[in-house]
Order: structure tokens, then C-alpha cells, then sequence
């Protein structure tokens, strides 16, 4: 049996920019003057020990 790699680990995820794509009307609206952000960016950090990176963060 294979041994399952995803065991004990934590993931951290982050992200910058604008997540809304569609206005109330439906209306697309990425790259319009009144529109989303052009950027959005996505972070994620996969760790073994969430302790110590939360207390670097924390600090």
C-alpha cells in the first residue's frame, strides 16, 4: 500500500487583487476602466509545522 504523501500537511494561501469578475448585472467587467483589477495573485505554502509559521507571521 502506498503511503498517502498529503498526511500532516497544513497549507497557507494568500491572495492580492480583485476576485470579482461580473458586475450585479452579470456583466463582465476584468479590464474595464470601471472594472476589476487587472492583477490577481495567488500565494500558497505547503508545510509540515503550521506552529512556527504561524508565529512568524504572528511577529
Amino acid at each position: 500500500m502506498k503511503e498517502n504523501i498529503y498526511n500532516n500537511n497544513y497549507f497557507f494561501v494568500d491572495e492580492s487583487g480583485d476576485t470579482t469578475f461580473y458586475n450585479r448585472k452579470s456583466e463582465w467587467i476584468v479590464g474595464k476602466e470601471s472594472g476589476a483589477s487587472k492583477i490577481l495573485l495567488m500565494g500558497f505554502i505547503r508545510t509540515t509545522e503550521p506552529q512556527f509559521l504561524r508565529k512568524k507571521l504572528m511577529n
